[in-house]
């Protein structure tokens, strides 16, 4: 007698905490936006702990429903969110006290033209993680300038430029 095993199938919602960059600071070989989901095993739909994944595969995976708590593009949404607060870059960690907005509205899904600006160049780009933004600003050093600093208080556009500009330099020395 033959006994069957049921394969695991597994759905794609994000749960709290949101999701974490990880990057050569925290693992030099993962530079992806991870998120939890969901996994329901078998027929029976058994559920078991949340499953720690890469966001990118969680969106290109054949078993990603929309509408489950994520949708497509979201990984950018969140890399973008996570670029703002300083989580991808450190030395973005000063930016947050010159935006106008806290960059957790990005994935709060409102429809700010500033939010549809930036989220959409990075689709477009196909930016959504360190390695992917780096390339993109060592081929074009102002990349994302413009879209981030429609995102700063006029009297901070000294301090931005500053911050950003430090970026940009660590992003040419780690490329040295």
């Amino acid at each position: 007698m033959s006994t069957r095993h049921a394969s695991p199938v597994t759905t794609t919602r994000i749960l709290t905490p949101y999701p974490n960059l990880f990057c050569d600071s925290l693992c030099s070989s993962q530079d992806a936006i991870v998120c939890y989901r969901d996994v329901v095993y078998g027929e029976a739909g058994w559920k078991l702990p949340p499953a720690r994944s890469n966001m990118r595969e969680c969106m290109d995976g054949s078993n990603f429903k929309e509408g489950i708590g994520a949708q497509m593009g979201d990984n950018f949404m969140w890399f973008a969110r996570l670029l703002l607060e300083g989580k991808v870059y450190s030395e973005l960690d000063g930016l947050v006290a010159c935006l106008n907005d806290k960059p957790s509205s990005i994935t709060s899904r409102k429809q700010l033209s500033k939010i549809v600006l930036l989220v959409s160049t990075l689709e477009s780009d196909d930016i959504d993680t360190k390695e992917k933004i780096a390339k993109k600003i060592l081929a074009n050093d102002k990349y994302l300038w413009d879209k981030v600093k429609n995102w700063c208080l006029k009297e901070k556009r000294a301090q931005f430029k500053s911050i950003w500009g430090d970026m940009v330099k660590a992003i040419f020395r780690r490329e040295k």
